[in-house]
């Protein structure tokens, strides 16, 4: 017997015992959360739960906040756990918004899932309300948890006065659902009145006193576990945007909200949305300096990885009518100047300094603003504009241009650059930070006069006041942003015939 065969006989065993340990390494279950539900609740109350997943043995329910509290919902009879079943209690003092829900469980800890806190009551829609004569009866000012059937729809009665704005806003996709939710809004007569498939706020004003019903399903008409959804009916405020939607840390400024319900508002300009009238209240904001809060992540508002560049903090409007949802008021890298009109035309380029953050609306439909700037060679500025990365379905682009004089005194323009979407992404498909939002690094080569025209090249023919942006123009300055990733779930056996779905 040769040296090698000796080798591989002595060996075999070995290396048989090592392929098994790496196959079964390989194979070990991970706990994936798949739903929580309801998805939320009320601050202030206590409530069941129930989690689905896989493999989720001898789990324990997760959260956050120290005061949102979970304990294993026991059995009337036996005494012992209910298997995926928990009572939640949210404390009083908990702020709205939206938490991580984990299990912790014998296969580790899970991915995440929303968990919802809000300040209104809340109720669960039932599974026999798919016909109008069973329409469940609905407080305005309520939350309804519910989760969408195949095939069906779920109608809701809810009660209005004449003139009455009413605001619905339904969460599907932005608390993890794969719910594509679709309302209808009829009157007792059967007429429907309105219709919302995109998702986001109907808005409706009654037209007379009654009951109305509004349908609720899938776009698709799919349901089940995993259609779940969170429906609000109710006549609170409700903002659309913020001007200026940033300002400098540490300074207390008036803004300016613009949107729905607003106690204390005025008609907003004849400024409108899809046809519907916004209203405006300033109010007083006062931004902290610390920088810690700067960087405390909003629990409100889901942010993109493109957007985690973004430092700012969550504003709700707190009436005696009821809270607000959160918008984002950002942090400015410089002081900041508001667009003044008309700057359409490059000679009404608004005249600003150096550096600065210009902040402005792309309205009406087809605007394009300018703006002037007296820079010295061998300065560095960095150009950038924010729009898409603050939630908004805009392509923004800019233009550079450098404008001297002849010896006649006659303006001599020419185009520095353009620029278009970053399309750099640094996090890969995990964490995919390409955004619509340019940036460029000006390097001045000559002293004198340049100006910069804003657009956005999605704006043809939508005139819509919320499309703001923030043309930033700052000194060069070091940075950097850590971002934590969980590693990526292991393949999927090729010939497995169920996929399983997971959100990191």
């Amino acid at each position: 017997m040769s040296f090698a065969s000796k080798i591989l006989t002595r060996f075999c065993p070995l290396i048989g015992v090592l392929l098994a340990i790496s196959s079964s390494v390989a194979q070990l279950p991970l706990a994936r959360l798949s739903t929580v539900f309801p998805p939320g609740g009320k601050a202030g109350t206590t409530f069941e739960v129930t989690v689905t997943g896989s493999d989720l043995e001898e789990v324990q329910l997760h959260f956050p906040h120290a005061n949102i509290i979970s304990k294993p919902k026991l059995n009337d009879k036996t005494g012992e756990p209910e298997a995926n079943k928990f009572l939640v209690t949210i404390g009083a003092d908990v702020p709205p918004g939206s938490y991580e829900a984990r299990v912790f469980s014998r296969f580790g800890v899970s991915n995440p899932r929303a968990f919802l806190v809000g300040v209104l009551p809340e109720i669960t829609s039932p599974a026999t309300n798919h016909t109008v004569d069973s329409a469940t009866g609905v407080p305005l000012g309520t939350v309804v948890n519910g989760r969408a059937d195949a095939n069906a729809v779920d109608h809701f009665r809810f009660t209005a006065k004449k003139g009455q704005r009413v605001l619905i806003e339904c969460l599907a996709r932005d608390i993890d659902s794969r719910m594509d939710d679709t309302l209808v809004l009829y009157d007792s007569g059967g007429r429907e009145l309105a219709r919302q498939r995109r998702g986001g706020l109907l808005d409706f004003i009654a037209p007379a006193e009654g009951q109305f019903i509004l349908a609720a399903s899938d776009f698709t008409y799919r349901g089940g576990e995993e259609y779940f959804y969170r429906l609000t009916i109710g006549a609170g405020p409700h903002i659309d945007f913020i001007l200026p939607p940033s300002g400098l840390a540490g300074t207390k400024n008036n803004y300016t909200l613009y949107g729905r319900n607003l106690p204390g508002g005025t008609p907003a300009k004849g400024w409108s949305i899809d046809g519907k009238p916004l209203e405006q209240r300033t109010v007083e904001i006062e931004l902290p300096g610390d920088p810690a809060s700067q960087r405390s992540s909003p629990t409100g508002l889901a942010l993109k990885p493109a957007e985690a560049v973004l430092d700012g903090i969550e504003y709700r409007l707190n009436t005696a009518q009821g809270v607000s949802n959160p918008v984002l008021l950002s942090f400015a890298g410089a002081p900041v100047v508001t667009e003044r009109e008309p700057n359409d035309q490059p000679d009404q380029a608004q005249k600003v300094p150096l550096p600065c953050e210009f902040v402005g609306q792309f309205y009406p439909a087809a605007d394009r603003d300018w703006v002037s700037f007296e820079a010295k060679k061998g300065d560095i500025y960095w150009i950038e504009v924010f729009s898409h990365r603050l939630g908004l379905p805009t392509a923004p682009f800019a233009l550079v241009q450098r404008v001297a004089r002849n010896e006649k005194g006659e303006e001599a323009v020419s185009d520095v650059h353009e620029l278009y979407a970053a399309d750099a992404n640094i996090g890969g498909p995990e964490f995919n930070t390409t955004t619509r939002d340019p940036s460029w690094r000006f390097e001045v080569k000559e002293d004198g006069a340049y100006r910069v025209r804003v657009a956005d090249l999605f704006n043809r023919q939508d005139s819509n006041p919320r499309f703001v942006y923030r043309l930033s123009l700052r000194k060069e300055t070091p940075d950097f942003r850590l971002v934590v990733l969980p590693q990526a779930p292991p393949p999927v056996n090729k010939d497995a015939k169920e996929v399983m779905l997971w959100t990191p």
